[in-house]
């Protein structure tokens, strides 16, 4: 949080429409509740402010971190490396966007996947509520995904008062992914009202 913050300073980014999905929608709803005068709207993508088990995504950035990059050419050869650890398909793809080649033409990880995987802890935890935040927020929920759930509302209406939320059908919690024309639709349909 405090690294976007820093991060739109620099940059002089004033009064943005922040989204963020997933482990980046704790950050965004954090981030809002933190600095609610430095946005004009909030996106949060198939999350809740509630707390989550996150072992499954920290076994993954643990099995990302360790991947071997050092003498891999393509990316084929990681995703041969992750199919032992990762099976799902979308799942490898979607880690693999982080992916890049450095100076020296060699794959690296875009993302530090060392503060990633040290950040999980924090973003395990419910969002701490200091007090509401009253400005325009999108809820964004994928009808495969367990990730809002019915029982959520409360508390997202508790700390996101001004809150809509969105079904996306046939999309599961990678809805980026499974319904990227849906979920843009969505979005501009909000920044527009």
């Amino acid at each position: 949080v405090e690294d976007l913050k820093h991060l739109m300073t620099q940059q002089g980014i004033v009064d943005p429409v922040l989204i963020g999905h997933s482990m980046g929608g704790k950050v965004a709803m954090t981030f809002a509740q933190n600095y609610p005068e430095a946005l004009h709207k909030l996106i949060v993508v198939d999350i809740a402010p509630r707390a989550y088990d996150m072992k499954r995504l920290s076994i993954m950035l643990q099995i990302l971190k360790k991947t071997p990059l050092k003498d891999v050419r393509a990316r084929k050869e990681v995703d041969k490396h992750l199919c032992h650890y990762i099976p799902e398909t979308l799942i490898r793809l979607y880690c693999m966007k982080n992916l890049r080649r450095d100076a020296q033409g060699m794959l690296v990880w875009s993302s530090n996947m060392t503060i990633l995987a040290n950040s999980i802890a924090h973003l395990e935890r419910a969002i701490d509520c200091q007090a509401p935040f009253y400005k325009p927020t999108l809820f964004v929920k994928a009808d495969q995904s367990d990730y809002i759930q019915t029982q959520d509302l409360p508390l997202i209406k508790a700390v996101f008062p001004n809150y809509v939320l969105k079904h996306i059908e046939h999309a599961g919690h990678w809805v980026n992914h499974t319904q990227p024309k849906a979920l843009l639709e969505i979005i501009a349909h909000f920044l527009r009202g």
